[in-house]
Parts: structure tokens; C-alpha cells; sequence
């Protein structure tokens, strides 16, 4: 179900404006410049007052100063903070982030740590990152070929507990 909707059956155009995903893979198109990119994802969308929505999230993610460099000239860092603008561009009540954290410096890392935990909504976050994953869940959840082998509610975990549960279940 997302938003009351049960997305097995009911699915329509909509539901894809209510999910923002970031995976391993940016889904950026190579040729365009950044901020192309994200004209491009902002038409897809219907994003309103769009370039203002660019500009803000550029700002937000540390780009704008490479706005118009083509993304193929951008370091694996730099494309997964163009991708978490194209996630979050036309302001997605869910979220989908697998392994956000590949790729980022320090000063990303900590930016992102922000954005997750500012905005009520509901993320789903797949990290091996456990104590930042940790630090921004409600809840976790430990899955091993496939299916879910524990979950719990994050404020019940310390670090140490955590990472030794997930030590017994995931490794």
C-alpha cells in the first residue's frame, strides 16, 4: 500500500510521482549537463516552479558550482548527489535509497544524514553503512537470502547491540 492505495491493484500514473529512488546505478543520462538532467526528470515529473526546485536542491546537494558540467565529467561522489536531487526533485513522499552513502566524502555523507532525518517521510533506506543507518531509522530491519530475518525498532538498538545482531543474522 502506498497512501492508502494498494499498489497490486489499484496502480496508476500517479503512484511513480509518489516514490523517489536513488539505487547503485544514478540514472543520469551521461551527454547532458547537470542541470539538464534534472530539467529533464522535472518535465517527467510535472515538477512546479521547476528551476527554482533545481536550483534549491543543487544548492542543497553541493552543485550548483557544477551545474553545467556533462555528468560524465563528474566523480562517482558527484553523480550520487545529482542522483539524490532527481530523487527528491518533485518532493516524493517516499523515498527508496539503496546504498546512498557509495561514493560520498565526509561532508556528503553528513548532508544526506540531514535531508533523511528533517523532512517527515517515509524512507527506505539499504545501507551497510549500520551506524548512520542506525542513526536515521524508526526501525530496521536485517534481510539474508532474501527474507527478512529480524526487525525492531531502532531506539530499543544501541550500536553495539545492532551491529551484533546484524553480525549473527547477515554475515
Amino acid at each position: 500500500f502506498l497512501d492508502g492505495q494498494d499498489m497490486t491493484q489499484d496502480r496508476d500514473e500517479s503512484a511513480g510521482h509518489k516514490i523517489g529512488v536513488l539505487s547503485f546505478h544514478a540514472y543520469l543520462y551521461e551527454e547532458l549537463t547537470v542541470y539538464e538532467n534534472l530539467q529533464f526528470y522535472s518535465r517527467l515529473y510535472d515538477v512546479p516552479s521547476a528551476e527554482e526546485r533545481i536550483e534549491s536542491l543543487l544548492e542543497r546537494v553541493g552543485m550548483m558550482s557544477r551545474s553545467k558540467s556533462p555528468v560524465k565529467t563528474l566523480s562517482r561522489g558527484m553523480r550520487q548527489r545529482v542522483a539524490l536531487a532527481r530523487a527528491m526533485l518533485h518532493d516524493p513522499p517516499v523515498l527508496l535509497l539503496d546504498e546512498p552513502y557509495v561514493g560520498l566524502d565526509q561532508g556528503a555523507m553528513d548532508m544526506l544524514q540531514t535531508i533523511l532525518t528533517e523532512q517527515p517521510r517515509t524512507v527506505v533506506l539499504v545501507t551497510h553503512d549500520l551506524s548512520r543507518g542506525l542513526a536515521v531509522s524508526d526501525r530496521i530491519a536485517i534481510m539474508s537470502r532474501g527474507r527478512m530475518v529480524y526487525e525492531a525498532a531502532s531506539t530499543d538498538l544501541s550500536f553495539e547491540t545492532f551491529n551484533q545482531v546484524y553480525r549473527k543474522y547477515a554475515v
